[in-house]
This record gives structure tokens, C-alpha cells and sequence, in this order.
């Protein structure tokens, strides 16, 4: 074998706690008069005057505005989180509306503990680059608050010398919008039977469905097989299973006037809740030389892992999916960038 000769670059990558995102804050328990302790936030909030939730509201979008790109939104979808406890949600004024949805939003740093585990690709944007450039993707294990793990990226050029520059770093981050995707039936059969749950119940389930289905069409399904059968304990755990399959499969996507720096891939399903670890990205070239990029990646649920296959065509869009197979049980997997004999 050739001998690889490998040069160490000055670049440094190190993780910044003040790139945050932000998730619901939704606390449990009861107040001591026995309400719930968001009915309690929600009480002191109608309280206040209209002056104040001015004031409190101006404040909140002085402290917070400039790291996010679009603190509006957030705080209206902080606010759908607990409209559900208006009877006439359309009767608050929007700045009490928006001040409400800060009080159930908190902010968590995505890269707290590190970045680690790159993985490079070159990019599908080959402009405006001189003779011997190639832009690249790179991706990134960043570990957060609580070591949770997401997926970051970075973007950079590399010269016919081999000198690597990185692009800037956007000071903000972005979680993606995220959809079910269309499910394929025999698929989702042999997944079921590779984990052992494949059911009478979920027989019955999926002989009500197409073969190719949509999350609605299978939640309608699992209503129609228990309104038939009862929900007996066996039934209630072989329906689990099956929204736990659907929900670890999903569809991400970013807006795309988003700087790649700024996207970042945050667990999403059951499967991946404690973490999405040491992405492998490669640049799959099919037979007809069409490009798409996978990535194998570990999900870890806080008690186990489970390889997983993320598949984007641009780096806007993402599909993630579970892996079928009996390799498809520990880390460790990479796929080579094309097909081998078919």
C-alpha cells in the first residue's frame, strides 16, 4: 500500500456556547393550591398591566433579538405551545401573546462542550472558485448542554495547493422545519419484523394501508383497528411501537436563504433524543450519475444506539430514516461513494 502523507492544517475548531437555539419550556408538576405550574405562569402573566407586558416584552426582544434571526416567530410558537389553556386565545393582545410565548421558551447552547468528528464532502455549489478549487461541506458532532449531541456544518475552499480555508462562522444557529415523509409499507414490514414487533395488531394496522402512506393515513388505521378490537395491554404496546418506528422517520428542512453554518440537524425522534452522533457524509454518485449525500449516524436514546441514514440532494432538505438489516445494530457503518457490481 501507498503511504498517505498527511499534513496538519493551523484550523481549530472550537465550540461556542453563545451560538444558542431555542425549545419549548413547558415545567410539570402542580403549585401547592394544586394547579399546574403552567397555569400558575399563565395566571401571573394575565395579571400583569398593559404597560408592563409592554415594557417586560421590549426588554425580552432587547436582550434576545440579535441571536436569532427571527425572535418574532419564536415567541408566537412559544405561545401555540400553551394556547391550548385559552378558551379565546384571538382576545390577548399580540404583545401579552408574545410575552407569554417567552416565558415558555428557553434558549440551549447547541456546541456548550465541543465539536468533534468532522466528515467532509465536496459541496453541490462548484461556482465562482478558481482553476484547482473545490468548495467543501463539512460536518461537525456538536455536543451541547447535557451532552446532548446534534449535527452542525461547516463550508470552506480548497486551493490546487492544498491550503484549506473555512468560510465564516454565522454567530446564529437554526433548527429545521420538520415533516413525516411518505412511508413505503413493505419497509416499514421488515423493520417491524427485525425488531421483533411485527404484531397481529400491526398486521392488521398495515393491511389497512397502501403502500405507500402518510403518518395521517396510518394514525387513522391504528383508530379503526382499536375501535374493532378494544385496547387491550398488547394492542396499546404493538401501536406504540409503531408510532415510535413512524416518528423516527421524518423530513427536515431549512430555509434555504440560511447560511450552512447556521443549520443544525437537533434530535428530532424517539430514537435520537439523547443525540445525533458522528455523522459520516459521502458524495453517492448513482449508475444515471445523479448526486446525493448520505450520512450514517448513530442515534442514542439514552439507553441504546441505532444506526440511522440521513439522505440530502443540497444540504437544505434532509430525510432521515431508520436502517434495515442485520448489520444495522451497532456503530461504526460508512457507506463507499458508489454502487459496487449493482
Amino acid at each position: 500500500m501507498l503511504p498517505i502523507s498527511v499534513v496538519k492544517t493551523e484550523l481549530t475548531f472550537r465550540p461556542d456556547p453563545r451560538r444558542v437555539i431555542t425549545k419549548p419550556f413547558l415545567p410539570a408538576g402542580v403549585e401547592p393550591n394544586g394547579r399546574s405550574r403552567i397555569e400558575g405562569i399563565l395566571e401571573r402573566i394575565s395579571q400583569l398591566s398593559d404597560a408592563t407586558v409592554e415594557s417586560t416584552l421590549a426588554g425580552t426582544y432587547g436582550r434576545f433579538s440579535s441571536r436569532h434571526s427571527d425572535l418574532t416567530a419564536v415567541l408566537e410558537q412559544g405561545f401555540a405551545s400553551v394556547a391550548h389553556h385559552f378558551a379565546t386565545p384571538g382576545d390577548l393582545s399580540t404583545e401579552r401573546r408574545r410575552l407569554i410565548g417567552a416565558y415558555f421558551t428557553h434558549e440551549y447552547s447547541v456546541d456548550a462542550a465541543a465539536l468533534s468528528n468532522p466528515s467532509m464532502v465536496a459541496a453541490p455549489d462548484q461556482s465562482r472558485l478558481a482553476p484547482g478549487e473545490q468548495r467543501f461541506v463539512m460536518s461537525l458532532r456538536a455536543i451541547g448542554e447535557g451532552h446532548v449531541s446534534s449535527i452542525q456544518f461547516r463550508s470552506g475552499v480548497v486551493d490546487a495547493h492544498g491550503r484549506v480555508t473555512m468560510e465564516p462562522t454565522s454567530p446564529r444557529v437554526t433548527t429545521a422545519r420538520r415533516n413525516a415523509p411518505i412511508y413505503h409499507r413493505g419497509v416499514f414490514i421488515t423493520k417491524l419484523r427485525e425488531i421483533q414487533a411485527f404484531t397481529d395488531t400491526s398486521r392488521q394496522v398495515l393491511e389497512l394501508l397502501p403502500e405507500r402512506f402518510s403518518l395521517e393515513a396510518l394514525e387513522q388505521a391504528v383508530r379503526e383497528v382499536e375501535a374493532a378490537h378494544g385496547k387491550d395491554q398488547g394492542m396499546l404496546q404493538a401501536t406504540r411501537t409503531i408510532h415510535w418506528l413512524a416518528s423516527s422517520n421524518y423530513q427536515s428542512t431549512f430555509d434555504a436563504s440560511s447560511h450552512i453554518s447556521e443549520r443544525v440537524l437537533f434530535p428530532a425522534g424517539p430514537t435520537e433524543s439523547h443525540g445525533m452522533e458522528d455523522a459520516r457524509f459521502v458524495r453517492f454518485t448513482d449508475d444515471d450519475g445523479s448526486v446525493t449525500y448520505f450520512a450514517t449516524y448513530t442515534a442514542y436514546d439514552g439507553y441504546k444506539i441505532l444506526p440511522q441514514l440521513i439522505e440530502t440532494h443540497d444540504f437544505v432538505s434532509f430525510r432521515v430514516a431508520t436502517l434495515n438489516g442485520s448489520s444495522a445494530t451497532n456503530k461504526g457503518i460508512a457507506l463507499f461513494p458508489r454502487k459496487i457490481d449493482g
